[in-house]
């Protein structure tokens, strides 16, 4: 029987359960409790809690009273807060100036981690880390919800309350947005001259976005880039529809389509082409995105593609069966090979078939028995040749250049010349 009905009692006609907490009357017609656990949970949360601990078996193993009077919880979270806010970047500083380590006194003088309050100043700090963390981390919002967090929580900091998701949703994660809008803001308004990248991507909830990011030179004559946003494209992604996002996102700064624009750089999609002619300014194509376009021209090549299709039918058998996985960790183990996974491959990543390139042909030996022998050989169609072999060998030197696309991706400095030179 559900912990549920420990507040709950059935009435006569058996529809309805009275909760005697508050004898509201609840419907429950079947055997379901949801909607009993519901009400304990919006109306009685303390009760809830107790409830549900019970329903998982989980007992109060979380009792902070061991670490009172210790004083090693709190050095260790007056430790642990130092060290995280002296890693922030000096963009993050600006953003949150108030997070340096909390006062003293919270932590040295206490003689018990129940004796002290949390005053409204340290619960804001302590509400714009978790706010930032939120942020920076992309956790939901209903982290401050789960239990194990809110143990963890209450374990550092006993009196210290966490918002709400509305207050996180309402409040603090808007607050922090205008603040970094801010910073942002004065960091354009002392550049003469900047430059900006674009692109358009979709959201794994297939929603489509257009992110652009500005590339300056900064006091120190240093390399630095700026998030401006990242809008949610409504209309049809037309040249003209994609020009004026732009301009919006930039007048959203104050900032106007000018010289002080040195260039644009994007991939070579028509319309974002046309949409960066329409705004009369220089544009540069991403260097990137045809490197990495030419490579995958060879993955295309009929040679190539046949032996690449294989090991992807390969791949497949193993991320489907745990069966193929355990008969293969047999064929491993009889050759004396490293029992080693088929990791996984992305149609808009080339580099991630280099790996599984890698691990075909470190276990050929074993791959060959198995797809001769598994399941009678309903398989054995799919066992690369001598000439895939060699090919496959031969697209291992491109090793090299996913370091170089690595190297290409250091953005704070100028790495070209230095990977060049150690070809040489």
């Amino acid at each position: 029987m559900s912990q549920v009905w420990d507040t709950f009692s059935k009435d006569e006609c058996g529809r309805r359960a009275t909760c005697t907490i508050c004898n509201k009357s609840i419907s429950n017609a079947g055997t379901n409790t949801t909607n009993l656990w519901n009400h304990l949970k919006g109306l009685h949360k303390a009760k809830f809690n107790e409830l549900d601990r019970l329903k998982r078996g989980v007992q109060n193993i979380f009792d902070t009273s061991e670490f009172e009077d210790t004083g090693t919880l709190s050095s260790t979270a007056s430790t642990l807060i130092a060290s995280t806010s002296s890693t922030y970047s000096s963009m993050t500083s600006q953003v949150l100036p108030a997070l340096e380590p909390l006062s003293d006194t919270i932590f040295n003088k206490q003689t018990s981690m129940k004796m002290f309050t949390t005053s409204q100043a340290t619960k804001l700090k302590l509400d714009k880390i978790l706010a930032y963390t939120i942020a920076i981390d992309m956790m939901p919002y209903n982290v401050v919800d789960r239990e194990g967090f809110q143990l963890y929580t209450r374990a550092l900091c006993p009196s210290y309350k966490l918002p709400s998701r509305r207050t996180l949703t309402d409040r603090r994660i808007p607050d922090l947005y205008k603040e970094t809008k801010m910073v942002v803001e004065n960091i354009l308004t002392n550049l003469s001259c900047f430059s900006l990248t674009t692109d358009c991507w979709t959201s794994v909830s297939n929603k489509p976005f257009m992110a652009v990011t500005c590339h300056y030179l900064n006091a120190e004559f240093k390399l630095d880039n700026v998030c401006l946003g990242c809008q949610e494209l409504i209309e049809n992604h037309t040249s003209e529809n994609l020009s004026d996002a732009l301009q919006l996102m930039l007048l959203e700064y104050n900032k106007d389509i000018d010289i002080c624009i040195g260039a644009i750089t994007t991939d070579y999609g028509a319309n974002i082409l046309k949409a960066v002619k329409n705004l009369d300014v220089p544009h540069i194509p991403c260097f990137g995105h045809s490197f990495n376009t030419a490579v995958k021209n060879v993955f295309k090549l009929k040679q190539v593609n046949t032996a690449i299709e294989k090991i992807k039918s390969i791949q497949n058998i193993f991320a489907y069966s745990w069966k193929s996985v355990r008969e293969k960790a047999i064929e491993q183990k009889r050759f004396d090979l490293k029992q080693v996974k088929f990791p996984s491959y992305s149609k808009t990543r080339w580099w991630s078939m280099l790996d599984l390139i890698l691990v075909v042909l470190s276990q050929e030996p074993a791959l060959a028995s198995f797809l001769r022998t598994y399941n009678n050989g309903c398989f054995k169609d799919r066992m690369i040749n001598e000439q895939d072999v060699t090919i496959l060998k031969t697209l291992t030197c491109f090793s090299l250049l996913e370091i170089y696309l690595i190297t290409l991706q250091g953005n704070h400095t100028l790495q070209l010349r230095r990977y060049f030179l150690s070809l040489v």
